[in-house]
């Protein structure tokens, strides 16, 4: 158990690179995650959640469920709009993060 701790009940391991959305969803949520919380200023932490929907591209989740945490309690214009930005360009990558799974350059735990 992961009290107050974001998790998921996705397994990663042996499943399908290519196809499996929660795979690709949970790498790409962690993907976003990270990235948001390296970038410089006044992210301190961050956590992404995304649903798919039968039916809908990989790279385009139902939802998109984002929690950060910001040095100031405040989420401006302009961290907005870099939340927004990372994100979508985390989201386009989807469709070619299964290379990197196969070629063993993005870790699944």
């Amino acid at each position: 158990m992961a009290p107050y701790r974001p998790m998921t009940l996705e397994a990663v391991a042996d499943k399908n690179a290519v196809t499996h959305v929660g795979k690709l969803h949970n790498l790409a949520a962690r993907a976003i995650s990270e990235a948001l919380s390296s970038e410089p200023g006044e992210i301190s932490a961050a956590r992404c959640a995304l649903v798919s929907r039968i039916g809908q591209p990989v790279h385009t989740p139902q939802i998109v469920d984002i929690e950060v945490t910001t040095a100031d309690e405040g989420l401006g214009p302009g961290l907005w709009a870099r939340i927004r930005a990372i994100t979508e360009t985390k989201l386009q990558g989807i469709n070619t993060l299964w290379q990197k799974v196969i070629r063993g350059s993005v870790a699944i735990y």
